[in-house]
């Protein structure tokens, strides 16, 4: 991985990509393994992605996100039958490697190069339903054995036994398994994601649903990165602060399509967070919601028509009226939702589900921010 590194380490200093700060922005770091997490997150990746990189002041948000993830062949390889990753898929290569001291190595050179504002660990799971859920882990645990373990305790078996078959906690917590829970806005999370998709998000939060194999491996590394990297051990000023960090199960019947839309919308979701940790301000509203309700829907287009029209009153927020983002609020706006909303047209461009500020620049303001 050292190669992936440097070529990563050239590209911000050569190609226009930027460190955490070197922008002003701050990062949000997202891993992948196994399929469907892999391809939901290729276009976040600074290098895997050919139709480039969309992580950059991402939706004019102000955060950089970078993804990384373990490559396979072929890329929507499928477990083997009684869900054993290691023979369905291997180990992988790429960013990651389904190894778990490659996986502590990489890990730790992708949180030093970019010092994440907020860490979001993803992985394949579900019940072998075929239910495409979108399950947001709540506990996480540092397991004290592995090997010779009692039945259904202990880390199971590498995929790799070259590089040992146990992985390593670093630093050493010693005293039992030691639990660590999700700082992520884990509710809200899954209110978006079942608000605006057809996934069945939820919150897990029994005692071992996170795992024993190296997906809990690198869910359990990304909250003890947080833990490190937060009030008391730093304070909350200091420039490589971590606010939150957590680990979401993705059901293998969910598309890579879908698994996209689910993560930009936890993403939306956990950037307003991050904002309000650090105290930092932004006018933010979302596109469509022309009169200020609780979702954008028809009362929306009215309330344009009749301003346009009928000498209505005129919108707090202008941006949020201008829905197709053309930086003029005219009768191709309310046109635009009608056809997203009836006829499956194309959702009005970001900010979107989530509240998040405008970016693009343009003659419009919003006088009242339609969300904080």
């Amino acid at each position: 991985m050292s190669r992936r590194i440097l070529i990563i380490a050239l590209l911000c200093i050569f190609g226009g990509i930027q460190p955490a700060d070197a922008q002003g922005n701050r990062v949000i770091l997202v891993i992948g393994y196994w399929p469907p997490t892999n391809e939901m997150l290729r276009p976040f990746s600074p290098t895997l992605n050919l139709e480039g990189w969309v992580g950059q002041n991402w939706q004019g948000r102000g955060y950089d996100v970078y993804a990384y993830f373990p490559e396979f062949s072929p890329p929507n390889c499928q477990q083997a039958p009684g869900g054993n990753p290691c023979l369905g898929c291997g180990v992988g290569f790429g960013d990651f490697r389904v190894d778990y001291t490659s996986t502590l190595a990489d890990f730790n050179s992708f949180a030093a190069l970019h010092q994440p504002a907020a860490i979001l660990t993803t992985s394949w799971g579900g019940d072998g339903t075929g239910v495409p859920s979108w399950e947001v882990e709540l506990n996480y645990w540092n397991i004290d054995c592995c090997g010779s373990c009692p039945a259904g305790t202990g880390w199971f078996d590498d995929c790799d036994p070259s590089n040992g078959t146990c992985p390593d906690i670093v630093p050493p917590e010693p005293g039992g398994p030691t639990r660590r829970d999700s700082t992520l806005p884990i509710n809200k999370i899954v209110e978006t994601v079942n608000l605006h998709t057809m996934l069945d998000s939820s919150l897990c939060a029994s005692p071992g649903s996170a795992g024993r194999f190296v997906s809990a491996y690198i869910a359990y590394l990304g909250v003890m990165y947080r833990a490190a990297h937060a009030p008391p051990v730093l304070p909350a000023t200091a420039p490589d602060y971590c606010v939150a960090a957590g680990h979401i199960h993705v059901a293998d019947s969910v598309t890579a399509a879908q698994g996209t839309e689910a993560t930009e919308l936890s993403l939306a979701v956990i950037v307003n967070h991050v904002d309000d940790a650090l105290g930092i301000n932004r006018i933010k509203f979302v596109r469509g919601n022309a009169n200020g309700g609780p979702t954008v829907d028809v009362s929306d287009v009215i309330f344009v028509m009749t301003y346009l029209f009928l000498s209505g009153a005129a919108p707090d927020c202008y941006d949020a009226a201008d829905a197709n983002d053309d930086g003029i609020v005219d009768i191709a706006d309310p046109i635009l939702l009608l056809g997203h909303l009836f006829s499956d047209g194309r959702p009005p461009p970001a900010p979107g589900a989530v509240c998040g500020p405008d970016p693009t620049p343009d003659a419009l303001d919003c006088q009242v921010p339609l969300c904080l």
